[in-house]
C-alpha cells in the first residue's frame, strides 16, 4: 500500500522517467534496506525510471559508517547506551544535523552533480534535516520524499 500511494505521488508530480536518489542504510537493523529493495522491485516495472542507492552514512566517511554498523549492536547489546544517545540527540536536533551536515556536505554535492537526480527520496528518517538544509543552502530545487514506513513514534532528528 506505501508503494502505490509514493508511485501515485510521484505519478501526480511527473516523476515516473526520472533519476531518483534514494538515501536509504546499509546496516541499521536492515529494515531500510528491505524497504528499498522493496521499492525498486515496484519501479522497475514503470520504464524510464533510474534509480541509485546510497547508504547515507556512507556519504560520512568512516565515522559515519561506523556509526551506521555500531546500531544494530548497539541497540541488542547496550540498551541503556542507546536509550542515552536517542535522548541526548533528542536535545537539539538542529545541533545533530548541523554535525552530520558538515560531515556529508561535500560527498552530497558530488553525489548530486552525478546523478543528477530529479527526486530524493529518503527512507531513513536520520539524514532528513541535514540533507533538507544542504538543499536550501544550495537553492537547490530538488523535491525530496520521506518515505516513513513504521510510524511508531517520531524522532525529533
Amino acid at each position: 500500500m506505501k508503494f502505490i500511494i509514493l508511485i501515485k505521488v510521484m505519478e501526480e508530480m511527473n516523476i515516473m522517467t526520472k533519476n531518483i536518489l534514494t538515501i536509504s542504510a546499509e546496516f541499521t537493523g536492515h529494515g531500510h534496506k528491505s524497504i528499498t529493495e522493496s521499492l525498486c522491485e515496484k519501479l522497475q516495472d514503470h520504464d524510464g525510471v533510474k534509480i541509485h542507492i546510497i547508504d547515507g552514512f556512507s556519504l560520512g566517511g568512516k565515522l559515519l559508517q561506523s556509526i551506521g554498523k555500531s546500531y544494530s549492536p548497539t541497540t541488542r547489546n547496550a540498551e541503556d547506551l542507546w536509550g542515552i544517545i536517542w535522548h541526548l540527540s533528542a536535545i537539539k536536533p538542529s545541533l545533530v544535523d548541523k554535525l552530520f551536515e558538515l560531515k556529508i556536505k561535500y560527498n552530497f554535492i558530488q553525489l548530486l552533480k552525478k546523478v543528477n537526480p530529479d527526486l530524493i527520496l529518503s527512507v531513513h528518517p536520520n539524514f532528513n534535516g541535514f540533507i533538507i538544509n544542504i538543499l536550501e543552502e544550495y537553492k537547490m530545487k530538488i523535491p525530496f520524499i520521506t518515505l516513513i514506513a513504521d510510524l511508531v513514534s517520531i524522532y525529533p532528528l
